[in-house]
């Protein structure tokens, strides 16, 4: 006995490890990047932050109108 797992069951669960560690450095990675888009730390809101917040505040402005 080699202690390696046996059969190809081992093989598939190392190579399931490997693209889980690999996606999930993906993942964060875009997670940040999103993150830094929508907040900034000097202003407020990134660049896609301040064009959402523009954007709520047009629709909620559109929908209060018609309110009597």
């Amino acid at each position: 006995m080699t202690g390696r797992a046996s059969g190809a069951g081992g093989e598939r669960g190392s190579v399931m490890m490997e693209y889980v560690v690999v996606l999930s450095g993906i993942g964060v990675a875009l997670m940040l990047f999103t993150t830094r888009q929508f907040y900034s730390v000097t202003d407020g809101f990134g660049p896609l932050g301040r064009g959402v917040v523009a954007f709520y505040q047009r629709t909620q402005g559109g929908l209060s109108l018609p309110v009597p």
